[in-house]
């Protein structure tokens, strides 16, 4: 939704409340209304026709990981078909050249035993790290950092690659300002993170992760790469993504976005569609910002649509993954896991 003239950050970040708030006029709120009950509508005939023509879909519905998941009520497994693990580098390389593999070779392990579609990464996220802290010597300097987050990238690929066929090579790069480097600086590294995996694994699926896909951070940053434009200059330097995500978080933080209603949710897919590339979509919400429901029906949006493969949620448990703060699924035990489920049961394989 367009921003009205006037509104600050807090008001727009604060749409899934909208009902609630006092310096909204009628006729906005109405409007809100509207698009979402419309959004819905289009939700519902959509996902009615894909599953008459093709049965129960195929769409991952998964979630983010770091360590073997604590059981739950309904357990991870129930919940979910797919899942990504998330290396935490500072403890897997905590100091240069020295690896400790036992924590996430347990992760792995799992994830496969449990018979869900795997995905690792991202390998490295710019924004969000976590970063071992003699990585930092290097700050500022592309070719010495380069050769760091290169050389992590292929250590993991080629450890796991017998078990894992989808990497989610970078995340963040189009927004963050991580380890000085520049726009332009963070450009080149991407593809040669994304020339390291291929090489690790020539039959590797590459994904890659935009933050904030309406390009919030254009208006208050120094940024010249839209989202769309980030993805679309590294497939004309010649590299195929066998899907691209887009985070959509809300809450407090620099990785978070604005809040959106459904219909701007719609059109930014739809949007993203034009690349010719499937999407994946990375949903998670701070507990503190309130709108579960409009998480859950952002989560059936995007599974009505075809070129959507998968669904992510944030995080499962407290720890490094999560983005934005008090987004744990498990600390949303209730309402969203119970949506989650009757989603799953109703209309995924």
């Amino acid at each position: 939704m367009a921003r009205r003239q006037g509104w600050t950050d807090e008001q727009i970040n604060d749409l899934p409340n909208f009902e609630q708030r006092t310096d909204f006029t009628e006729k906005e709120k109405a409007a809100l209304r509207l698009a979402e009950r419309v959004t819905r509508e289009f939700t519902a005939q959509l996902l009615a026709t894909r599953l008459s023509e093709h049965g129960r879909l195929l769409t991952r519905l998964g979630c983010r990981v770091s360590s073997v998941p604590t059981p739950g009520a309904p357990a991870f497994t129930e919940l979910f078909n797919a899942v990504r693990l998330v290396p935490n580098w500072s403890a897997i390389e905590p100091a240069e050249s020295t690896y400790d593999w036992t924590h996430f070779d347990a992760v792995v392990e799992w994830a496969t035993r449990n018979a869900l579609t795997v995905s690792l990464g991202p390998l490295i996220d710019l924004t969000h790290g976590p970063f071992p802290d003699w990585l930092y010597q290097a700050d500022g300097d592309l070719p010495s950092v380069a050769a760091y987050v290169c050389d992590f990238a292929e250590t993991v690929v080629h450890r796991y690659r017998d078990r894992v066929r989808t990497w989610q090579a970078f995340a963040g790069f189009n927004h963050a300002d991580a380890l000085g480097l520049a726009e332009d600086d963070r450009l080149r590294l991407a593809a040669r993170v994304l020339e390291s995996v291929r090489q690790a694994d020539p039959e590797a699926e590459l994904v890659i992760a935009l933050a904030q896909p309406w390009g919030d951070y254009l208006t208050s940053e120094d940024r010249t790469y839209s989202p769309i434009v980030f993805a679309d200059t590294l497939m004309r330097a010649g590299f195929a993504f066998a899907a691209i995500e887009l985070e959509l978080l809300l809450g407090p933080g620099r990785r978070a976005g604005a809040g959106r209603d459904l219909l701007d949710t719609f059109r930014v897919l739809d949007l993203f569609g034009v690349l010719g590339v499937p999407l994946e979509i990375g949903l998670g919400i701070s507990r503190s910002s309130g709108g579960t429901q409009s998480i859950a029906a952002m989560a059936e949006l995007a599974t009505a649509l075809p070129h959507v493969r998968g669904v992510y949620w944030e995080a499962w448990d407290d720890g490094p993954v999560a983005r934005v703060p008090d987004c744990t699924l498990r600390m949303k035990e209730g309402e969203l896991s119970r949506d989650l489920l009757a989603f799953r049961e109703q209309f995924l394989s």
